[in-house]
């Protein structure tokens, strides 16, 4: 079985043996994103595929300078990624990726391995923003730690805390206050 699309339901399937197996016990195996990006423009360019929406964009490594930045695949237009179901480990590298976010969740443990490099601060500072608006806050400031997060807001008087838990195979935030 090799990697493919069901194109009604937008979600990319990757089989097990597509990924290079890169140790046994306990079971990793590796998806090289740039190899991913090509299968994915191959089944896009067929004759199935032609009609419908591109499964990802793909920007190039860029040189700046004298440092080279990253490729990026990202999914888009509603795809999902499903792994084989099994206890196994995935690795994706090869590209800075949002993989991670449009996975269907079963067993398989993934890692993304992103890098980043110059954060937009605008950027930054409009997502606080929001997140001071969503939160009925006006200013203040933002605690985390492994096992906590507490957002203070002076001006409204207001403290919501939120504790961190990881269980391994799952995260689970609580709000306390």
């Amino acid at each position: 079985m090799a990697i493919s699309v069901d194109w009604g339901s937008k979600v990319i399937n990757v089989p097990r043996a597509d990924m290079t197996l890169i140790q046994a016990s306990p079971e990793i195996r590796e998806l090289d994103m740039n190899s991913f990006r090509l299968t994915l423009k191959d089944l896009e360019d067929d004759i199935e595929g032609i009609p419908f929406l591109d499964t990802h964009r793909h920007i190039a490594p860029i040189t700046v300078g004298t440092v080279t930045l990253a490729r990026i695949v990202e999914i888009i237009n509603g795809y999902t990624v499903t792994f084989e179901d099994g206890q196994y480990s995935v690795d994706v590298v090869g590209a800075n990726t949002n993989i991670g976010t449009e996975i269907n969740k079963n067993q398989v443990s993934v890692f993304i391995n992103n890098s980043t490099g110059l954060i937009s601060v605008e950027t930054m500072e409009t997502r606080m923003a929001e997140m001071w608006k969503l939160h009925g806050l006006h200013d203040g400031t933002l605690e985390v730690s492994e096992t906590s997060r507490t957002v203070k807001d002076d001006a409204a008087q207001t403290e919501i805390d939120q504790t961190i838990t990881d269980d391994g195979t799952k995260t689970t935030v609580t709000r306390t206050v």
